[in-house]
């Protein structure tokens, strides 16, 4: 399994805050090659900055992380490989204003996973939306218009959706990464291909009394095929 590992480039970090990835292993022996985009520290050593391979057994944690974060020293685009399955995750925490911050990330797919074609739902003004290449040559479009960006590999584009849900496109495979800011409130999310089967079912939690969304995507004529707590979506009540 190869993972190529995307990070939000546009707001701060604060002083205290770090970002990095860890990875975990399902099965014992697993040997994992790590290449960071940049020097960073991980579970074994303060500061490593060249390919490494680490052997894990099952259910061993290894870390690489960043702090003192900036443009160029983003571990964004490093790269990860294994003999056997993983879980990867990345996070960043201290991202956002002088007076917000929170902690952001998601787990990743494997790069055979990926897609080019992406639904973007846009929750505020704030969004941004990061695309991240694994191959040389990779155009990026909105919406079936012009290409907005050329991309080489581990490169990362920085996309402001318009619409309340918008098309993106991309000639080859692509990460794409979708950081909401709302509220003084960042959450942060590995946007699934347009085509990808997923999962039929999805379990949320509403923790609070604040405002409290959902966005569903279909094409049309598939509008009637969604149910919440078993009960069908009254669509009358839908924007």
């Amino acid at each position: 399994s190869d993972f190529y590992v995307p990070m939000q480039k546009h707001w701060s970090v604060s002083s205290t805050g770090n970002a990095g990835f860890t990875i975990v292993a399902s099965v014992d022996n697993t040997t994992v090659l790590i290449t960071p985009k940049t020097a960073a520290s991980t579970s074994t050593s303060s500061s490593v900055s060249a390919t490494f391979s680490v052997l894990l057994q099952k259910g061993q944690t290894f870390f690489v992380n960043k702090s003192n974060l900036g443009d160029a020293t983003s571990l964004a685009g490093s790269i990860v490989s294994s003999n056997q399955p993983v879980a990867v995750t990345v996070y960043e925490h201290g991202t956002g204003t002088s007076s917000c911050h929170d902690l952001i990330g998601d787990q990743l797919i494997s790069s055979n996973f990926l897609g080019t074609t992406f639904v973007l739902p846009k929750t505020s003004t704030e969004d941004r939306v990061f695309v991240m290449a694994v191959e040389n040559g990779t155009q990026i479009s909105m919406g079936g218009g012009a290409v907005t960006a050329n991309l080489s590999w581990g490169e990362t584009a920085i996309l402001t959706p318009t619409a309340d849900f918008s098309y993106l496109q991309s000639n080859k495979k692509v990460y794409v990464y979708h950081v909401a800011a709302r509220d003084c409130e960042f959450s942060a999310s590995l946007v699934p291909n347009a085509t990808c089967a997923g999962s039929y079912t999805a379990n949320l939690v509403r923790k609070n009394s604040n405002n409290f969304s959902i966005f569903l995507y279909t094409r049309t004529g598939f509008e009637n095929n969604f149910t919440i707590n078993n009960a069908p979506i009254d669509l009358s009540t839908v924007t």
